[in-house]
């Protein structure tokens, strides 16, 4: 049983060549990756068994691109052991749009929990999924002859016996319909299980383009993830344009997953790049993996030696599952076990946007907040660390030039803002800065909603969300004071604050997340104690965190909430909500008509382009609407 050794591409994105672009069309692109792949496979490792691609090999699904796409792939097979095969899954971009059916949407299908119903008859995988597909499939078995047969299946299985391992290539993508998915497409169950019927071994490996988190319709992929988790070592993935290594962790299992750079993009989405990876199987399935990123200066491909701090500068770095004890006694799922009533809490209350004081008097309809949330950015600190970093780097090594050299020597990997979400799956602390309508609580609801549902950001898996909103606690918290008349912790507050908002959550429970240093406190509304109560509080606050700093932390206010005690307490972690951008406020207006007028779908889209043309035409309301709350205001107006 030896080693599996893979080289992992994703994200391609064929398309029809466009003079002028940068970076460099993916041309040249390709010529420097099959450049460093070839020096790769001579100076560091000459055997491969397979090379993965988690989809998007083109942009549109269009049969030009497939045809651009085998010119790649036909060059990359003359660098490659001759006895390298190809495992290759569809991505949305791999979708032929011009296949999708316009009267049965798929999207309704998955938004009302029939993708098992639909999925178990084979005359409609045949009907509404296979022709979207069609042009994939030839191209995928032209690569790697019969990878999916007769094309009966959408997706497949491969067995390897010799080396004790089995890969799934699954279809995340058979719901897909339109540019803008998340929340409104499913794995399937069916799907899942189908394929892990037919592996001959226990190894098994996913290849699907989506990651698990952040994507799928929740009850479906809250399912297939409880079996993925049972079955399965380790799922390979892309779509999100950025190499990232976790390992999930549940009380009995764990799960490695692997996602890759973008093989290419615009710059403007993610950045460039590929990997090599090798797989142990022998050794409890370690992971070792070699990310490779283009250096746009140096027009080459170059080792990331800085993914990670652990990498010590090295070329690769280790990723290993976790290794549970199993010894009687100590009772690990007792204590990491979120309470089946809290969740449902956090699903009555917590899961749809909160809208009631801007409807229209006697209108009544809720909005799911998941279906229409739009990520919430700050300035990304590690950004300016990076820029620092450089800096030194360029003095230290005597080619300072000033500020503007930075970008033309040395190009930062960070993007300069972040998702707040994705900063707190990074960062242990911080401090949510931010004007009133700016969308703090809905942000906090949103983080609660997507832990417990097991969609959280990377970081953030396996935690408990503890909701401490400060206008309900901070009546106790006098109280505690006039009553007791000494020290007062914020330990003996939680318990009653919990049962006064009727949230079954018990502080032993919390008590046990704590001493692991996996929960997460999410404590809202710094602005809402009253000012001769709000420093003493946040004293409290601030020894409870010093006692737990293994575990995280968000505090949110409005700007004159901030001030005084917290900023002494809590300044160095202060981040400032970013408004929000075009992109951001087209993509809100576009979910919240979709979601409104349900299966009008041609009603909503024409609203949705009217009421962007209106906003775009119009200075002051271009303004006014990148506050997310006047933003729904104006939605809920123009309907």
């Amino acid at each position: 049983m030896g080693d599996i050794r893979i080289l992992h591409l994703s994200d391609i994105h064929f398309k029809k060549d466009i003079v002028g672009t940068y970076p460099p069309f993916p041309g040249k692109v390709n010529e420097w990756m099959i450049d460093r792949i070839k020096r790769h496979l001579e100076g560091i490792d000459p055997n491969l068994d397979y090379v993965a691609v988690t989809g998007d090999i083109t942009f549109s699904g269009k049969d030009e691109e497939y045809e651009t796409a085998k010119g790649f792939f036909t060059s990359l097979k003359g660098v490659l052991p001759e006895k390298t095969e190809f495992l290759i899954v569809p991505g949305n971009h791999d979708v032929d749009r011009n296949k999708v059916n316009r009267v049965f949407k798929l999207h309704t299908v998955v938004a009302d929990g029939e993708s098992e119903i639909f999925l178990n008859d084979e005359g409609n995988i045949r009907f509404f999924v296979h022709p979207k597909f069609e042009l994939f499939y030839k191209f995928v078995n032209g690569i790697q002859p019969g990878l999916y047969g007769d094309c009966e299946n959408y997706f497949w299985v491969k067995d390897n016996l010799e080396k004790n391992v089995s890969f799934l290539g699954l279809n995340s993508c058979w719901a897909s319909e339109e540019k803008r998915e998340n929340m409104k497409i499913a794995l399937g169950l069916r799907q899942l299980n189908e394929a892990i019927a037919k592996t001959k071994t226990l190894n098994r490996i996913i290849l699907m383009h989506h990651p698990l988190d952040n994507w799928f319709y929740l009850p479906d992929i809250g399912e297939c993830k409880k079996e993925i988790f049972t079955q399965c070592k380790l799922v390979l993935h892309g779509h999100n344009h950025q190499d990232t290594a976790l390992v999930s962790v549940s009380p009995d299992h764990s799960l490695i997953q692997i996602g890759a750079n973008a093989s290419y993009t615009d710059g403007k989405d993610g950045f460039i790049g590929f990997q090599f990876i090798r797989i142990s199987i022998a050794e409890n399935f370690n992971v070792r993996v070699w990310p490779y990123y283009l250096k746009n200066q140096r027009n080459e491909f170059v080792p990331d030696t800085e993914r990670y701090a652990s990498q010590n500068g090295e070329a690769f770095f280790e990723i290993r599952p976790y290794e549970h004890s199993g010894k009687r006694g100590t009772k690990p799922a007792e204590l990491l076990q979120i309470p089946g009533d809290y969740r449902a809490w956090i699903e009555d209350f917590h899961s749809t946007l909160p809208i009631e004081q801007l409807a229209k008097k006697g209108e009544a309809f809720t909005v799911p907040l998941p279906r229409v949330y739009i990520p919430l950015d700050t300035a990304n600190p590690f950004y300016k660390e990076e820029l620092k970093r450089l800096q030194a780097e360029k003095e230290k090594k005597g080619k300072s030039e000033g500020e503007d050299g930075i970008d033309k020597e040395l190009e930062p990997k960070e993007p300069s803002v972040i998702d707040i979400e994705a900063l707190l799956g990074r960062r242990d602390v911080v401090l949510l800065r931010g004007e009133p309508g700016m969308g703090k609580t809905t942000l906090v609801r949103h983080l609660a909603y997507m832990v417990v549902h097991e969609h959280a950001k990377p970081g953030l898996d396996g935690y408990l969300p503890v909701l401490i909103f400060l206008k309900d606690l901070w009546p106790l918290f006098e109280k505690e004071i006039k009553e007791k008349r000494g020290e007062v912790e914020l330990e003996s507050i939680l318990g009653p604050y919990f049962k006064k908002i009727a949230c079954h959550l018990e502080i032993d429970i919390v008590n046990g997340y704590l001493e692991r240093g996996r929960a997460i406190l999410l404590i809202d509304g710094l602005d809402e104690v009253p000012d001769h109560l709000r420093g003493p509080l946040v004293e409290k606050i601030a020894r409870f965190w010093s006692r737990n700093k293994k575990n995280r932390f968000l505090l949110t206010g409005r700007p004159h909430g901030i001030n005084g005690g917290v900023m002494e307490r809590f300044g160095k972690y202060v981040q400032d909500i970013e408004p929000l951008d075009r992109d951001k406020i087209a993509r809100f207006i576009t979910d919240w008509y979709r979601e409104v007028c349900k299966q009008a779908k041609g009603i909503a889209e024409k609203t949705a382009i009217e009421l962007i043309g209106d906003i775009s035409t119009n200075e002051y309301v271009s303004v006014f609407v990148q506050n997310p709350l006047l933003l729904t205001a104006v939605c809920i107006l123009y309907q």
